[in-house]
């Protein structure tokens, strides 16, 4: 019988497990950065002001997602580097570096 969590019948790869450990780690101190990224806007509100707080705001998001996910593609376990990517193209874009 197959297990309801695991589609395909498989158990995850030991390193897609490793990296979404990385991320669950990570989410200890995106509680303090979520607190405290309404202070983003201090310096006014433009792109990149929104672009991090909906970035940061939305990390657990993608943690979870990939979490899910793993077992159908391993791949699938960077997702939450989308949200780093995301925050450093609109600064390098908004600052004429790309």
């Amino acid at each position: 019988m197959l297990d309801q969590d695991n589609i395909n019948g498989e158990e995850p790869e030991v390193w897609t497990t490793a990296v979404l450990g990385f991320w669950i780690i990570l989410l200890l101190p995106w509680i303090l950065l979520a607190m405290m990224s309404g202070m983003g806007f201090d310096a006014g509100y433009t792109v990149e002001a929104y672009t991090s707080v909906a970035c940061i705001l939305t990390y657990p998001i993608t943690v979870l997602t990939a979490g899910i996910l793993r077992k159908k593609k391993a791949i699938l376990v960077f997702l939450p580097c989308l949200n780093f990517l995301v925050m450093w193209l609109v600064s390098a874009i908004a600052h004429d570096r790309l």
